[in-house]
């Protein structure tokens, strides 16, 4: 990353701190003008958005950062807790299943595969998971 887009990472994630996700969202997308490779913008106009209640919009974010970087462990958690969210269980569950092959941090992924399976309301299948 180059200065210039650290100094607007730094700024957007200070706005994120401060719970000012308007202005976060606002820095981020601009920087991902100006820096369009760096997949840590899109994700955090994913987050802001997320942070004002719009997971539906913050899902083609993340899955932007993922394009740009497939193995930005952040903007995957990001990307399934938000299809969850929006009633994606279906979706969230493939990716998890996809992303247990490959990652290290299963306990998040066992965790997040839970919340998936019991917002589908397979609530024995997610406690199983849990278990």
């Amino acid at each position: 990353m180059t200065m210039a887009a650290k100094q607007l990472a730094d700024k957007a994630k200070a706005h994120l701190d401060s719970g000012r996700a308007k202005s976060a969202f606002k820095t981020a997308k601009t920087a991902m003008k100006k820096f369009p490779k760096e997949s840590f913008f899109p994700n955090v106009c994913g987050i802001a958005l997320t942070q004002q209640n719009n997971q539906r919009e913050a899902i083609s974010y993340f899955r932007k950062a993922l394009q740009l970087f497939p193995g930005n462990i952040d903007a995957q958690n990001n990307l399934v807790q938000a299809l969850t969210s929006v009633g994606q269980s279906d979706a969230a569950l493939t990716l998890i299943e996809k992303y247990l092959t490959s990652r290290k941090d299963r306990d998040n992924l066992r965790y997040f595969k839970a919340v998936a399976e019991s917002h589908s309301g397979d609530h024995p299948a997610a406690e199983s998971t849990l278990n």
